[in-house]
């Protein structure tokens, strides 16, 4: 019989959700579980609601990232804040359509500033349609879908995520671990990485004047970029290393095997990015 585990990267059942599309993914998670050995979480929230499901093994498992290759890049923030970035794929629960309207406000109080969108999707044709609309898009670069995120970091002020759910957010792992300080919304997922006023700044979903004022904050305060940025790069450092996560994954699939009677390979290797990867 094979072993099966399941990750959950953040339920689609969550507070932003409609009442049918919360019932219905909350109904399908459940039944499903009953068919996996054990489900891993990458934040508590989502545990606590798995350990209300009986019968259904969890454990935490976390998210994490290559904290050096992310850390080299800190500075210290000089001067008025310029560039804003976005590290997140073009679907609806990242929510770009309410980031580029927040954009526009923050364009509005400091003409100065920049956005710097980070990844690609099928929607990405809308939003350059939106950001056109909305007189943003001379100041708005679309970059792609980019596996040297860190290139497109050196120099950056303020990164931010609107997304209306998350499991951990790489997103919001990368920017932190270089010492740029966040702004991000109040749900499951950035609750655990951002401590609001000491790593970052959370703003409650929906809110888009409260949080184009903490952007604008940080921007013209570069003493409050650094002292939260600092703060961040080692909150990430400590608690979101993909060292620890590679450990626990190795430590569960070792243990799930040993009780199905079977044995990782002393040759095999185990490596950690979106995927778990288990190779001879």
């Amino acid at each position: 019989m094979p072993v099966v585990v399941h990750t959950v990267h953040g339920f689609h059942f969550h507070e932003g959700s409609r009442l049918p599309s919360r019932l219905f993914s909350w109904a399908t998670e459940r039944a499903l579980a009953a068919f996996t050995d054990v489900l891993l979480t990458q934040n508590r929230e989502d545990l606590q609601a798995v350990r209300r499901w009986r019968g259904v093994r969890a454990r935490l498992i976390g998210n994490g990232i290559d904290v050096q290759r992310f850390a080299r890049l800190a500075r210290r923030h000089s001067g008025p804040g310029r560039v804003v970035a976005c590290i997140a794929r073009f679907e609806p629960v990242k929510n770009h359509h309410d980031l580029l309207r927040v954009f526009a406000r923050v364009r509005a109080a400091c003409p100065q500033a920049r956005l710097r969108l980070i990844g690609d999707g099928a929607l990405r044709p809308r939003y350059e349609r939106e950001a056109a609309e909305l007189g943003i898009a001379s100041a708005t670069e679309f970059v792609g879908y980019r596996e040297d995120v860190s290139a497109f970091l050196e120099d950056v002020d303020v990164a931010v995520l609107l997304s209306w759910k998350e499991g951990i957010a790489r997103g919001l792992l990368e920017p932190m671990a270089a010492g740029i300080p966040v702004v991000a919304w109040r749900v499951k997922g950035n609750r655990e990485v951002v401590q609001s006023g000491k790593s970052g700044l959370l703003a409650p979903p929906g809110d888009l004047e409260q949080t184009t004022g903490h952007i604008v904050r940080l921007l013209e305060d570069p003493a409050l970029r650094d002292q939260l940025g600092a703060a961040a790069a080692e909150r990430v450092r400590s608690q979101f290393n993909e060292a620890a996560i590679v450990a626990r994954l190795a430590e569960v699939y070792a243990s799930l095997l040993e009780a199905a009677g079977r044995a990782l390979p002393a040759s095999w290797e185990f490596s950690y990015d979106q995927r778990t990867v288990l190779s001879a």
